[in-house]
């Protein structure tokens, strides 16, 4: 790898070494990040998104690009250290949306109080209200309220509904 390409991987995988990582030639803007994994190396993630937007701007239909991608890069097994490709949750207005249609950012009524969104846990059906971090369920670093879907009511008032 040249010193130029290699500066350019050092700034985008800030920690790790780039000539241990993988990379799909063409798709850096694509890069999401580096996936570490308990016992496995680090590996890129692209977001499959802009990947397939990629491959469109470069003159394929969606249906085409679709197809090349599911094929050629996400189906292609280049040993371990293949990338992996990151599917983000919807997107509405630049906010993060939940399964369930919760948005980050949305107040809601818990437990008689109106509370704000940080974190959607849509695995285990949990809105972190009113905190900076959220990792699991009952985990001992969260610095929010954890609440279960079932039990939070959109602030109408609020929310405009």
């Amino acid at each position: 790898m040249s010193e130029k390409m290699t500066k350019k991987y050092e700034d985008l995988f800030a920690g790790f070494d780039p000539d241990e990582l993988m990379v799909m030639d063409g798709y850096d803007g694509c890069i999401a990040g580096v996936v570490e994994r308990f016992g496995q190396e680090p590996i890129v993630c692209y977001d499959k998104e802009e990947v397939i937007a990629q491959l469109e701007a470069d003159g394929v239909s969606r249906t085409e690009a679709e197809e090349y991608f599911y094929f050629n890069q996400i189906g292609a097994w280049m040993g371990d250290l293949t990338p992996c490709f990151l599917s983000k949750n919807a997107e509405s207005n630049g906010k993060t949306v939940g399964s369930d249609g919760w948005e980050i950012g949305q107040e809601v009524i818990f437990r008689g109080q109106v509370r704000t969104i940080c974190d959607i846990d849509s695995g285990y059906d949990i809105l972190a209200l009113d905190g900076d971090k959220y990792i699991c369920p009952n985990h001992a670093a969260n610095r929010c309220v954890e609440a279960p879907f079932a039990e939070c009511k959109p602030n109408a008032e609020v929310n405009g509904e």
